[in-house]
């Protein structure tokens, strides 16, 4: 299985009890997401920080490790389906996401519940994920 993962999703990667952790370490899944996300991350890394209970040094290890599991793609491999992606986008911060979707021709794994207010592009919540990461 190979999916678009959110920023939010990433977000939850830092906490090492969540069942995203879990999923990105042991299951055999591609990762995409836009390059920008990764500098998100170090946007609000004290508010990752505190939610994961975790400090700078930890951060910056978990960090490193989830560089190693998805692939961060920069905005000229997808920068074709930008237009088509501001259509079905309701908020200007995920175009980027919907367009690699498009590009790769992905499903996108979002808890955001504004992702599935379109039909163009399957978007999968961390629950529907599990569920279906059981059955391959």
């Amino acid at each position: 299985m190979m999916l678009i993962v959110d920023t939010n999703i990433m977000f939850s990667y830092f906490k090492q009890q969540s069942p995203t952790h879990s999923i990105f370490e042991e299951l055999q899944i591609g990762l995409f997401a836009p390059q920008f996300a990764l500098a998100e991350l170090g946007k609000h890394a004290s508010q990752i920080r505190v939610k994961a209970d975790i400090d700078k040094d930890k951060f910056n290890k978990i960090k490193k490790r989830l560089i190693t599991i998805v692939e961060f793609v920069p905005e000229s491999e997808y920068r074709t389906e930008l237009k088509k992606a501001s259509k079905i986008a309701s908020d200007l911060n995920d175009i980027d996401f919907f367009a690699l979707a498009l590009r790769l021709d992905l499903a996108i794994w979002s808890n955001d519940k504004a992702f599935k207010k379109q039909e163009k592009v399957i978007v999968f919540n961390t629950s529907e994920i599990i569920r279906l990461l059981r059955f391959e």
